[in-house]
């Protein structure tokens, strides 16, 4: 029973994190695609939306996140 318990802390561990994750990238892609879609006037926008620019774009600010946070945990610990 206490490797069960071990491994579904482990399990949770592992999974929380990418659920999380996917659930935040997911929420942020449709809201960029919704936000992108509402700023093309209307005579030019498609009637469909634009697939992916949402998934660049959370791809572009989660590389813009982690070299900022990369630099500023480098400067921490080199200080040292």
């Amino acid at each position: 029973m206490k490797k069960l318990k071990r491994y579904l802390g482990a399990g949770i561990l592992i999974t929380a994190p990418i659920g999380i994750t996917l659930y935040l990238a997911w929420i942020v892609i449709d809201g960029i695609d919704s936000a992108v879609k509402g700023l093309i006037p209307a005579k030019y926008a498609p009637e469909y939306s634009i697939p992916g620019l949402g998934f660049v774009l959370l791809i572009v600010l989660l590389i813009i996140i982690g070299a900022v946070t990369a630099g500023y945990i480098g400067n921490i610990f080199t200080k040292t």
